[in-house]
């Protein structure tokens, strides 16, 4: 049996899980172990293993070493950012909606590292009007967006995508994460100089629209808040609360359908069910919010409000149950994923389709006309849907990596199986996601075949490299518990076995064990967020998410220059490193100046920067094909030009 930590503090467990307002019951599950036992880890009867402490480290998104604390760490609670919301609803937030709140905190901190001096629209609340309908022609000119420009765009998501754009400029800067819980559309921290706005993108792009101007009211008044998608919500906050957030919503429908505009497209439209439908296609917004503005403009009753809603919704309503004929853009709206409190997933809206493209894709195989062309194109026929917002890739990653029940079929299991045995290399064509599959269904026959086929094509001594990216995904999957598979992958590239052997198998603190990072200590110092930075780097590294490993390291690298240039006392009048102006290209380049191709290198790491979702309000990065080759190229070439910086002056360095 495997040893228990008995420094493990039950106190800073209770402390961990209350944080995301789990129940034992929850906690339990996640970490997999039965409540009792973990109950006995919180009382200190019992302690967890190794194994164990590090899911619990997972689970709740803290480091090991905080669980050996004397007393839980003084950390705020998301309460005190949301004054505007009841208590009774911040302590039933999920954890996927706390970890949405920390991600925002986070981003906001970063953006504080990166760009110190860097204004906000915020910083000259001054000069906002008091008054509703001056405050939303003021920010249409700000925005340099008007309403002409805004009905002319036929695509919600490109009016998102311009506002978001819009947003930036102002020094607003627009997140968009998969919530994972769909009772919040979005939410913001505010601040007057680094204001952040998190969008649920689950939702519509309607939804995400209004919601975005939502937010925004809340950070014109100084509040950080959320907006929730519950028919009770409004009955559970106070005056006060109920008075912010009508406010939010009041705003967000002002501007985004201006009153006297539209007075005017009502002169043109009738007032029937296809009649708002293009309203709402015209200013990109939501039925029910064209239906809400005719209600309280009084151009119709409140028994034609409720006749219009039945028209769109039907029996849906009445019996709380989805329909095939709702318009599937409502069912990611405020009538959407919750209506009434009954959820509305993806299986409900694609039955059958993975089935189906498991049999597309096994036809391409056996027909020898399968490649990445061909399929994307399945993923396309299956996946696509013009009256969903969520794209087809979206959603067969929400079939990949979320929806268990779709492994349970023997169908699937039986196809994947085919798959294999005809010709394994179509894994190559998709290595992460086509191997998790296929871990997934937990069908020995399925994993066998893969690892028989991998075997018999190492024996027979066609190996290559799509067999490498294979294994590699299959290893990664089972956490390297496959010491045969180990043996063949090590054989065909030593330089896997050397990165598994110190990367995967050993503590990345080796990684710090060497020369060159010694030197590296003499020129930080004291400097602690320069550590801090590499250490993540590190980390993002290891855990392969190349996205935050560039952002990490592009950030270690600044902070680095003004170090290395104070060490080196270029600047001898300089009393402390100059962090802010190390954050500028021109000044990294005057640094390296004597090293040939310097001045290319930084000058793509700032463009890669600026393009890199987790740095920047962009997000050019994502559509990339060749991301993760461009981000590891950029920090090998940031390394060499550091280390031949030291080599060039080696006096400072013995």
């Amino acid at each position: 049996m495997a040893e228990t930590l008995s420094g493990v503090n039950g106190e800073i467990l209770r402390w961990a899980r209350e944080f995301y307002n789990m129940n034992a019951e929850d906690a339990a599950k996640a970490i997999g172990v039965d409540v009792e036992r973990y109950c006995n880890w919180e009382a200190g009867t019992d302690h967890p293993t190794y194994a164990k402490l590090r899911k619990i480290s997972e689970v709740f998104r803290k480091p090991s070493a905080v669980f050996f604390f004397p007393t839980p760490p003084q950390l705020p609670p998301i309460k005190g950012d949301l004054r505007t919301l009841p208590d009774d609803v911040v302590n039933r937030f999920s954890k996927n909606i706390i970890i949405q709140f920390e991600k925002a905190k986070v981003y906001q901190m970063s953006l504080k590292e990166l760009y110190s001096d860097r204004e906000s629209i915020f910083m000259h609340k001054d000069a906002f009007p008091a008054d509703a309908t001056a405050l939303c022609d003021y920010f249409r000119t700000a925005l340099a967006f008007p309403i002409a420009a805004q009905k002319a765009r036929k695509s919600t998501k490109v009016v998102f995508e311009i506002y978001r754009e819009k947003f930036y400029d102002l020094g607003i800067y627009v997140f968009k994460e998969s919530f994972r819980d769909n009772s919040i559309s979005g939410l913001c921290v505010a601040d007057s100089q680094f204001p952040v706005i998190m969008i649920n993108n689950s939702m519509s792009f309607a939804r995400q629209i209004f919601t975005l101007f939502h937010e925004l009211y809340h950070l014109i008044k100084d509040t950080s808040g959320a907006e929730i998608i519950r028919d009770d919500y409004y009955v559970m906050l106070n005056q006060a609360q109920s008075d912010i957030e009508h406010s939010c919503d009041t705003f967000a429908n002002m501007f985004l359908v201006p009153p006297d505009d539209f007075q005017v497209e009502l002169q043109k439209t009738r007032l029937d069910e296809h009649g708002i439908e293009e309203l709402a296609k015209l200013y990109s917004v939501s039925r029910e919010a064209i239906m809400y503005k005719l209600w309280k403009l009084g151009k119709i009753t409140s028994d034609d409000y409720t006749a219009l809603k039945e028209a769109f919704y039907g029996e849906a309503i009445r019996e709380k149950k989805p329909k095939k004929d709702i318009n599937e853009e409502l069912k990611k709206s405020l009538y959407d994923e919750y209506f009434n409190g009954i959820q509305h997933n993806i299986e409900d809206l694609f039955v059958g389709k993975f089935q189906m493209f498991l049999d597309s894709l096994l036809d391409s195989v056996e027909k020898d006309c399968i490649d990445v062309e061909r399929y994307n194109s399945i993923i396309e026929e299956c996946f696509g849907n013009n009256s969903v917002e969520f794209t087809p890739t979206e959603v067969f990653n929400y079939f990949v990596y979320e929806c268990e029940n779709t492994f349970e079929s023997p169908n699937v299991a039986k196809t994947i199986c085919r798959l294999i045995k005809t010709d394994i290399s179509f894994i190559s064509l998709d290595p992460k996601r086509l191997s998790i599959m296929i871990m997934k269904t937990k069908n020995t026959e399925a994993i066998k075949s893969l690892l028989n086929e991998l075997f018999t094509r190492d024996r027979n001594g066609c190996w290559n490299t799509y067999d490498t990216s294979i294994a590699i995904s299959y290893l990664i999957q089972s956490e390297f518990r496959h010491i045969d598979l180990l043996k063949v992958l090590n054989k065909n590239s030593k330089s896997l076995e050397d990165y598994y052997k110190y990367c995967c198998k050993t503590s990345f603190a080796v990684l710090l064990r060497n020369k060159r990072f010694n030197d590296y200590v003499k020129v930080i110092d004291s400097d602690w967020k320069a550590y801090f930075l590499y250490f993540m780097y590190l980390i993002e590294n290891q855990r392969h998410d190349v996205l935050a490993e560039f952002a990490f390291f592009k950030n270690f690298f600044d902070r680095f220059n003004a170090d290395l240039d104070f060490f080196c006392g270029k600047d001898s009048k300089s009393k402390k490193p100059n962090y802010n102006g190390f954050y500028q290209e021109s000044t990294a380049k005057k640094l390296y100046k004597e090293i040939p191709g310097s001045d290319k290198i930084i000058r793509e790491a700032h463009k890669l920067r600026n393009s890199n979702p987790l740095s920047h309000a962009s997000a050019e990065l994502i559509d990339s094909k060749s991301t993760s080759k461009d981000l590891k190229n950029s920090i090998n070439d940031l390394i060499s030009i550091i280390n031949e910086y030291m080599d060039i002056n080696w006096n400072y360095f013995r």
